[in-house]
């Protein structure tokens, strides 16, 4: 996938994941927290650093290709992303998007999706193929990245709950019903 090295393991701090960073835990569909908004981040101060270290850390441990703040209860517009899972970038580091925004998309790829807040379900959903995103680095520096593929599909798939989406909210509605009761059916609602 083409310019997915324009983001680097720099943009969030070498050591925002070091060993002992203690995970949060993930929300589950059902929780409000995964249905409303977040907020933007007005500075990056320590504590939003250590929370994105956080972050990083239940991301790997899930393991998962990206988080959002609203996942782990936190109302404000951070992702994390693993470029090792999404692009299978193998020795990518993972990192933290501050305020991240779609600048530019492209195309359009339909691909299988599934998400940390609702475990075991996956369905087929389209998104752009391409996609530009404007952000904030943790340096407070800004950036841009671009991906593509289920790269892009993982960054958008972030952003939507930053803006209280689920994946399943941008199927039909006789889709998503059936997915919805599917997932309390097999007992992974909590």
């Amino acid at each position: 996938m083409e310019n997915r090295q324009e983001v680097s393991a720099v943009d969030s701090a070498p050591d925002v994941a070091a060993p002992g960073v203690e995970p949060l835990t993930i929300l589950r569909y059902g929780d409000p927290a995964l249905s409303r908004p977040a907020l933007p981040v007005m500075e990056i101060t320590p504590d939003v650093v250590a929370l994105a270290g956080r972050m990083i850390a239940t991301m790997l441990r899930a393991p998962g290709g990206g988080l959002a703040a609203p996942q782990v209860g936190v109302s404000l517009r951070i992702i994390t992303l693993n470029p090792a899972i999404l692009d299978r970038l193998s020795g990518a580091e993972p990192f933290a998007l501050i305020n991240p925004r779609v600048a530019v998309s492209r195309g359009e790829i339909v691909d299988s999706e599934g998400c940390l807040s609702v475990p075991g379900i996956y369905a087929d959903l389209a998104r752009p193929a391409e996609v530009e995103i404007a952000y904030t680095r943790l340096d407070g520096e800004p950036a841009t990245l671009r991906a593509s593929g289920y790269f892009a599909r993982g960054v958008l798939h972030e952003l939507d709950h930053l803006d209280g989406v689920l994946f399943w909210d941008r199927l039909n509605l006789a889709r998503r019903i059936w997915l919805k009761a599917r997932y309390r059916r097999f007992g992974w609602a909590r």
